[in-house]
Order: C-alpha cells, then structure tokens, then sequence
C-alpha cells in the first residue's frame, strides 16, 4: 500500500526536497503524510524552515483536489508560519492573496481565506510584518481581487 512504502522511506530520515517531492504525488494519502511530516520536522527543528522551496507546493496543497490534504496544509501553516523568514510569510501571503483573488468557486476561496486567518494569527509575535502584510493585501482583498 502506499502508506506503508511511505512508511518504510521515512525510516531512512526524509529529507526536504524528498518531502516536497512526496508533497507533489498523485496519492492523497501520501501528499497528507508528507505536509504532517514537514510541519513535524520544521516545528522540530529537523528541517529549517528558511527554505523557499516549501512555499509553493504548500500553495499548492492548499487548492488540492483532496480536503483532507487541504486541511492539513492550513494546519501546517499555523507551525511553519512563525518560524519563516519575513520573506517566506510574504511570499505565502501573496500566494495565498491570489488563489482568493482567482478562486473559480466559493470554496476555494474559503480554503485559502482560512489560511490567510492562519497566517495572520501566527505572528502574533511579529507586529511589525503583520501590520505590513495588512498594508499591502488588505486593498486587494477587500476590493475582491
């Protein structure tokens, strides 16, 4: 099964790509597995979370075709948020402002609504990028794209 094949490589200690790239498989259930593994080891410290490489298959996994996978994308924004570079919030955040702005049906637009409340509630302890991020996306989000 591919729960067990996935299984038997995370013995051997994933790495980051080896995460993206399971992140990008045509199985839900190993795309699922991949995003709790990644939020697992970046809320760790196994993994570091600077790399940029994350951003867009987390994007990505945020519009996917499965819910459960798309659930737990959101959830993972809530570990690896606060610990990015502002860099990396703000590519998110732009990410994430135009799947609201392009969204073809109500919910996808509420997915990526929830994550944009995700990414805002994790900084918290960062005023100075979330009053940034405010003044940048909050015209294009309230003008509806």
């Amino acid at each position: 099964s591919s729960k067990m094949s996935y299984m038997q490589g995370n013995r051997s200690g994933m790495s980051l790509l080896s995460l993206v790239d399971k992140m990008n498989s045509h199985d839900a259930d190993i795309r699922y597995m991949a995003i709790n593994d990644l939020t697992t080891q970046i809320g760790s410290g196994q993994i570091a979370p600077e790399s940029s490489d994350v951003v867009s298959p987390m994007l990505k996994s945020i519009t996917d075709k499965n819910g459960e996978v798309q659930n737990q994308a959101v959830k993972a924004l809530a570990v690896i948020v606060p610990v990015w570079r502002d860099a990396l919030v703000e590519k998110m955040m732009d990410g994430l402002c135009e799947i609201v702005e392009k969204a073809k049906d109500p919910a996808t637009e509420d997915i990526a609504t929830m994550a944009i409340k995700i990414v805002v509630t994790a900084l918290q302890k960062r005023p100075q990028l979330r009053i940034s991020l405010f003044e940048k996306d909050s015209p294009r989000l309230l003008s509806g794209g």
